[in-house]
């Protein structure tokens, strides 16, 4: 073998050895992202995105971590703990947005939809002369009723059904808990009544005799629960939350398709309902691709101040970024 064919193969020999001693080029670990969850029906879209792998192929792990309240969620999302929630707004986002916290309402999720009974007002005990909304509520002056959490949403607008019927605050004893402890409370009589939402009425109907007062005809189109980032993903990863939202824009078009065995083999699972349930329960009404309403948080500012549950008014425009759900919106346009 001449001398120039020996150098050829002893060149050759040495780039392959050094094509195979090359490190491998893996693939992108997928992001996680911690999202405080409960088993609400109003986070099915969370739950279908999950299921049919829409936050997977954004290249996104989601984790749900659970808390003991929304107030230590909103917490756990100050602290970096977890990078987003689903909920209520309270007094305490107000506050942390006054101080310049890192933290936004991304989309708009559920909201009161007239006809609609997914949200309501559980009263022990039906009343037999058929009583019309007002005298009804009117029978709760100097009872016991329950709302979830001090300072939020859903405080303000169980006091304002109450005072347009003729109750003043100081009028009823307010009794803070979560909603399965509701249930169990309304059926010992611990409690007088409770507002409720899915699938926890459905629980209290089959369980106690009550009269319900739907928020969907007492507040039509008002917004309950919104999507909330924290700074992870608001200062540290725009481009994950954009990714989150396109999964999360995918599984709010899967949910608005209503009862389809998919949907229902999906839901039922993280609802703790069986399948007969879940047709007959109401859903929680989704806002279309998860807009905003600016209107109900400013009324709900001046409550706030009013009960000292914040100090100063912020401009309401502070609490949104609504570049996440524009950028995901583009995104799916495109494909």
């Amino acid at each position: 073998m001449g001398i120039r064919k020996r150098v050829i193969l002893a060149a050759l020999s040495i780039l392959i050895l050094n094509l195979f001693s090359l490190p491998k080029i893996s693939a992108k670990e997928p992001d996680t992202v911690k999202m405080y969850c409960q088993p609400y029906i109003a986070l099915g879209p969370i739950f279908i995105a999950f299921e049919e792998g829409f936050f997977k192929k954004e290249g996104i792990n989601l984790q749900f971590v659970e808390s003991t309240s929304d107030s230590e969620a909103l917490i756990l999302l100050l602290q970096g703990s977890i990078d987003l929630v689903e909920l209520f707004p309270t007094g305490g986002l107000f506050n942390a947005v006054s101080a310049n916290k890192n933290i936004k309402i991304v989309a708009g999720a559920d909201y009161f939809e007239k006809g609609n009974y997914s949200a309501a007002l559980a009263i022990k005990g039906v009343s037999e002369n058929k009583l019309d909304t007002r005298n009804l509520l009117m029978s709760l002056k100097g009872k016991k009723i329950a709302t979830k959490t001090l300072g939020s949403l859903g405080n303000y607008l169980l006091e304002s059904l109450l005072k347009r019927n003729g109750i003043e605050p100081n009028e009823f004893e307010l009794e803070l808990m979560p909603f399965p402890s509701m249930v169990s409370a309304i059926q010992s009589g611990a409690l007088d009544a409770g507002a409720l939402i899915e699938p926890f009425i459905s629980i209290i109907k089959k369980k106690e005799k009550v009269s319900l007062v739907f928020y969907g005809d007492e507040f039509s189109n008002t917004p309950i629960s919104y999507l909330i980032y924290g700074n992870n993903i608001l200062g540290k990863d725009p481009d994950l939350g954009v990714r989150f939202m396109v999964a999360y824009l995918k599984g709010c078009k899967q949910y608005r398709q209503g009862k389809t065995e998919r949907n229902i083999e999906i839901l039922k699972k993280y609802v703790k309902m069986s399948e007969s349930e879940m047709r007959e329960m109401d859903w929680s009404a989704i806002y279309p691709e998860s807009i905003f309403d600016l209107r109900i948080l400013q009324d709900f500012q001046s409550w706030l101040i009013s009960k000292g549950y914040i100090e100063n008014s912020i401009d309401i425009k502070r609490l949104f970024d609504a570049s996440f759900i524009t950028k995901a919106k583009n995104i799916l346009e495109s494909k």
